[in-house]
């Protein structure tokens, strides 16, 4: 390759990686620090915390806004706590303080899900954010006996379904997390408008520390996002990065795959800050 051709290269590299520099904002901590989320295409807030004002002025601004509806496990600080727990479907705590295992395939927990998602259509929000899809998988992984009979991967599947039929046209994006092989259900991805993973290329192993993760579990993640983007749905992938250096080589790598990446500092797992730009 000669010189003019490498510059050339680069530029296009570095026209790309600012293409998607000011994406997507997965900013779920602090409401109220809204004002710095201008700037941003996609917004994600939490539906509680998120007033219709707030919602009206970034769309406004021109971003597209979504409501965070955590609809894999049920959360203590939430004002649905209460009668979700004593509905008795609610059971072993996740590996996040305040969040738990929920009976997916409950009547109750089907009403709940689509009450949240009509509330975000009247906060005015653009489509709905859908966390803890893989949430299935750990209640397969443990079978536990409250679970016995139930299908919870078909649960999820007819959660999203629910969700899809209050939207209407509005986007669905989702979590993905470990639950990647999901991809390749037809069902599933004719639901859904986007996939967001989460660490795809390390894991936060202690607070301000990632770890790579298997290169072959990496492989196969990327495989099915490629296949999923190819069918013409939004990826975006969230890095919590030590260092500038790391989260420019990822920004690279995923920019020429198509991907767009969100990248957290490791010391901010919480996303109570804004995601790191290139340009400062």
């Amino acid at each position: 390759m000669n010189l003019t051709l490498l510059l050339l290269t680069v530029f296009l590299i570095l026209q790309g990686i600012q293409a998607y520099e000011n994406e997507f904002c997965y900013c779920i901590g602090q409401v109220h620090r809204a004002p710095e989320y201008r700037g941003f295409d996609v917004i994600v807030l939490d539906l509680d915390e998120a007033s219709k004002e707030l919602v009206e002025s970034l769309r406004e601004g021109g971003a597209l806004v979504f409501a965070y509806i955590n609809i894999g496990y049920a959360e203590e600080w939430r004002s649905y706590w209460h009668d979700v727990k004593q509905k008795g479907i609610v059971h072993e705590e996740s590996e996040y303080e305040g969040e738990y295992l929920v009976e997916l395939w409950s009547p109750y927990w089907r009403s709940l899900v689509e009450e949240r998602a009509r509330e975000a259509l009247d906060k005015g929000f653009d489509g709905v954010y859908l966390d803890n899809i893989d949430a299935y998988v750990a209640i397969g992984e443990d079978n536990p006996s409250w679970a016995l009979g139930a299908d919870p991967e078909r649960a999820m599947i007819s959660l999203v379904s629910q969700v899809r039929e209050v939207v209407g046209e509005r986007p669905i994006m989702v979590n993905i997390g470990v639950a990647t092989s999901l991809l390749a259900d037809e069902a599933f991805i004719q639901l859904v408008d986007g996939v967001l993973r989460e660490e795809l290329f390390q894991e936060l192993f202690m607070e301000c520390t990632s770890v790579p993760r298997e290169p072959n579990e990496v492989l196969r993640d990327l495989v099915f996002l490629e296949v999923t983007r190819l069918r013409g749905k939004t990826v975006v992938d969230v890095e919590f990065v030590d260092s500038w250096g790391e989260m420019l080589s990822e920004k690279l790598f995923l920019t020429l795959m198509g991907i767009s990446l969100v990248a957290q500092p490791a010391c901010d797992p919480g996303y109570e800050g804004l995601p790191i730009r290139i340009n400062g």
